[in-house]
């Protein structure tokens, strides 16, 4: 069982990358210099001597392991990051988006109801009718 484990944990460990730098970049002489190289299955080797970059076939290169919500970007240079979304600004949207639906249905509801002649408080409506009646019978008994 605990060769199991451990291999479990060792393939586990060895396919966690997902993003790689996509340069290699020379030094010395040639520290301006980069060639086009995917890090993901080669790897890069300098000469000693002058500092020209080469890129080797074949080779794993340590990378950085994005998350689900996160993407892979490289900069001008060729170096690999991730991209991910700020999670308090999603957060904020998706509350203010609720607020913002809620405040328009709760405006359509009643504007709605408004229009179809239905008082909003069906008590203070009746007051008001038995009001309009009592006054109609005092303009006529003048």
């Amino acid at each position: 069982i605990f060769h199991l484990l451990l291999l479990h944990l060792l393939i586990s460990v060895t396919h966690t990358y997902n993003c790689y730098d996509q340069k290699c970049w020379g030094t010395k002489l040639y520290n301006s210099t980069s060639i086009p190289c995917d890090l993901a299955q080669n790897h890069c080797q300098l000469n000693n001597i002058t500092g020209y970059p080469s890129c080797l076939q074949h080779f794993d290169t340590i990378g950085i392991k994005c998350g689900d919500q996160c993407k892979c970007v490289t900069d001008d240079r060729g170096r690999a990051a991730c991209s991910c979304p700020n999670k308090y600004i999603i957060m904020i949207s998706v509350a203010l988006i609720g607020v913002v639906l809620a405040g328009i249905l709760w405006f359509v509801y009643f504007r709605c109801k408004m229009s179809k002649g239905l008082p909003m408080d069906t008590a203070r409506a009746e007051e008001e009718a038995e009001g309009r009646r009592n006054l109609k019978y005092a303009v006529d008994d003048e």
